[in-house]
């Protein structure tokens, strides 16, 4: 959102590249900084997202989640699902 603001003050066109390497910038140090994280990681910091968290609870959701794992984990998740 912020980019886009950016890019909009900058009616002459006259910032435009500091702009854009401003944004290179902070994806880069985005993106470095969760390089080593593991599924379950990026879970949980998805799911600290109220918004995330709410799409992840529908029931629609849930099964498309069950739907995606491997064989072998949809069994055991449907196992400990039912006690």
């Amino acid at each position: 959102m912020h980019r886009q603001q950016g890019i909009e003050a900058d009616v002459e066109k006259k910032h435009t590249t500091e702009l854009e390497n401003q944004m290179t910038k902070c994806a880069q140090a985005m993106y470095s900084e969760r390089a080593g994280e593991t599924e379950e990681q990026v879970l949980e910091r998805a799911m600290r997202d109220p918004e995330v968290a709410n799409i992840m609870s529908d029931p629609i959701m849930q099964q498309v989640r069950l739907w995606r794992l491997p064989s072998r984990k949809r069994g055991l998740h449907f196992t400990f699902s039912c006690f």
